[in-house]
């Protein structure tokens, strides 16, 4: 445990706190005990600092943040989920907004605009400077930078495209002609499709599709394709996909679903 300790002494009292939160209760004890008074101190302050923010709805979140410094607004955004972050972040101005992202550390950063929607993911990156932009969509996925690539308009696709090193721009262009493939089938061809994928390539492409696409997509595969499908997803995919079905679709997916995913 000396290691863990010397290591947690290390990180800021924003990760001590986020690390901790994903301890099982033993572990987290002797974590705690191993730690100095100081150490200990500043992370329990960090967590109650988490579990009130969580207690409060987007728009007290963004109000709370919009009286921060840039420091301690990155700090607190770092401290929450993805899904979060996009709800707070959704309250602000376009300019906080788009502030508040060129902030954050690329990790932050990649899983906050990973879980918005094409136009929201395409506003917030043409609301960065061009600096800030190539770098935020240097931190995203292939896939995502041809979801907000997509998004531009061909003289915004345009720039970006050249903003970038031509060995980044070929892999963004084949991921576009990846998904323009699956684009232009059926729901049942591409359900097919995806039926024939790996399970890493399946949610990559599910990620990629408009929440139309995605949803008869899903429509079409067997019940046990789907709750395969749905479970590969990220969190955010996957929570926006079930809150377009019918209740009886919700339904059947969540019972198909393994209790790890959606909890008991």
């Amino acid at each position: 445990m000396q290691d863990c300790t010397a290591s947690l002494h290390g990180l800021p009292a924003e990760d001590r706190a986020l690390a901790l939160g994903a301890m099982s209760a033993e572990d987290r004890a002797n974590a705690l005990e191993g730690m100095s008074p100081e150490d200990r101190s500043a992370m329990e302050e960090a967590e109650k600092l988490m579990h009130d923010r969580e207690a409060m709805s987007p728009e007290q979140r963004a109000k709370e943040l919009a009286s921060m410094s840039p420091e301690a607004r990155a700090a607190a955004l770092h401290m929450m989920t993805p899904e979060e972050r996009e709800a707070t972040l959704e309250k602000m101005t376009a300019e906080a907004r788009a502030v508040a992202l060129s902030q954050m550390s690329p990790c932050d950063l990649a899983s906050t605009l990973t879980c918005m929607d094409p136009e929201k993911k395409a506003a917030a990156l043409k609301a960065m400077s061009a600096e800030a932009r190539a770098a935020a969509l240097h931190s995203l996925s292939p896939e995502d930078r041809a979801i907000a690539l997509g998004a531009m308009s061909e003289e915004e696709r345009a720039a970006a495209l050249a903003a970038m090193p031509a060995e980044e721009r070929a892999v963004v262009e084949e991921a576009e002609k990846k998904q323009h493939e699956l684009d232009v089938l059926t729901p049942e061809e591409r359900a097919k499709a995806l039926g024939e994928m790996s399970a890493e390539d399946r949610a990559r492409a599910l990620h990629a599709m408009s929440s139309d696409d995605r949803e008869s997509t899903l429509a079409a595969m067997s019940g046990e394709d789907r709750a395969a499908a749905l479970a590969a997803m990220p969190a955010g995919d996957r929570i926006k996909t079930l809150v377009a079905m019918t209740p009886v679709e919700k339904a059947e997916a969540l019972l198909a679903m393994s209790a790890e995913v959606w909890g008991p």
